[in-house]
């Protein structure tokens, strides 16, 4: 077992488990990555369940052979991650040169930001979205103070 390091611990304890995840070839139980990392299998066990809310982690099925309690077994998703590094200005770059290279471009351009722009104007209010008075009247005030300062 390995010894209390710092506060930042967990995240790069949670990180190790990722990576191992990552970098087997098949599924991994939380006993074969503990004793993987020299941790306690609650130590995983804790950081795995972080990692499949996150979506960052899958569960599966384990090959069952026998009776008893399956292992529960774990590899690391297949898809884009969600909490990972974003390169908007890279995309934006991309995106911007593409349609530079078209004909008319200035039109697609002007078009392209209109259809952004209704997509940024919010929803009319229902009368769901109404606070009762009666039932949330701090939340009503906190309401009526928005719409008065907003004008």
């Amino acid at each position: 077992m390995s010894d209390v390091k710092s506060a930042k611990q967990p995240f790069g304890r949670r990180r190790d488990v990722l990576r191992m995840l990552r970098a087997a070839t098949s599924p991994m139980s939380i006993v074969a990555v503990a004793d993987a990392l020299e941790v306690h299998s609650n130590t995983v066990r804790f950081h795995l369940d972080t990692l499949v809310s996150t979506g960052r982690v899958d569960q599966v099925a384990p090959d069952r052979k026998g009776p008893g309690r399956p292992v529960l077994m774990f590899h690391a998703s297949r898809r884009m991650d969600t909490g990972g590094p974003r390169h908007y200005r890279l995309l934006a770059e991309i995106l911007a040169t593409d349609l530079a290279s078209n004909r008319d471009a200035e039109a697609k351009a002007l078009a392209a930001g209109r259809a952004w722009g209704v997509q940024l104007k919010p929803p009319a209010p229902t009368t769901a979205d109404r606070l009762d008075p009666f039932l949330e009247p701090d939340l009503c005030l906190v309401q009526f103070a928005r719409q008065v300062a907003a004008t």
